[in-house]
């Protein structure tokens, strides 16, 4: 199995994914929360911002716990939870609250796994993660938390096809999007460069 590539859940179960962008200049961190479900297709997201200087480990900790919540809010009761924070996967893997910096966010962390009727806790890298990532960067411009009900926020919408390796419709939306952007990167160019 390929773990570079984002895959979907299998029928009846919902994929749910996080990450963390940080600003540590402004001592903010945003949270990307995606739902999908075994179509590819995204149920639920989520963009949210955090005014705190916590380092990653306890962001990322704390990213998951948002994730959980929001999976039971929307009473995704079957679930996979993916996240690009190997150690913290780990950890929470392990049932152990050994780090006295996150020991309480774990606590509640397995604490809502319970109420699930299937939940697991998966590690995935990063560039399978990619879409998630957009929205974390998202989430640090955002007040407070957007939630988008079956949509994706605009911006990252891109990035959602190409993990979703729907390769026709990317190339269809890149080439609508650049379609709109092409007089004005043609009015910019030198005139002996022709599209």
């Amino acid at each position: 199995m390929d773990d570079a590539v984002w895959k979907p859940s299998d029928v009846g179960c919902f994929k749910v994914n996080t990450d963390v962008a940080i600003d540590s200049t402004k001592k903010r961190v945003g949270i990307g929360i995606f739902v999908w479900d075994s179509s590819w297709a995204v149920v639920a997201s989520s963009a949210q911002s955090i005014l705190a200087g916590f380092n990653t480990q306890i962001a990322e900790s704390i990213a998951i716990l948002k994730e959980l919540q929001l999976a039971l809010e929307t009473c995704f009761w079957n679930c996979i939870i993916e996240s690009d924070a190997q150690v913290v996967v780990n950890l929470i893997n392990s049932r152990l609250c050994v780090n006295l910096d996150v020991g309480l966010i774990y606590k509640d962390i397995l604490s809502l796994l319970a109420k699930f009727q299937v939940c697991s806790v998966r590690y995935v890298p990063r560039r399978a993660n990619m879409a998630t990532h957009g929205l974390a960067k998202l989430g640090l411009s955002v007040n407070l938390e957007e939630v988008f009900m079956e949509e994706v926020p605009p911006c990252v919408a891109l990035i959602v096809l190409g993990d979703c390796h729907k390769f026709d419709v990317f190339f269809f939306a890149l080439m609508e999007y650049f379609s709109t952007k092409m007089p004005l990167i043609h009015s910019a160019m030198p005139p002996n460069i022709i599209f």
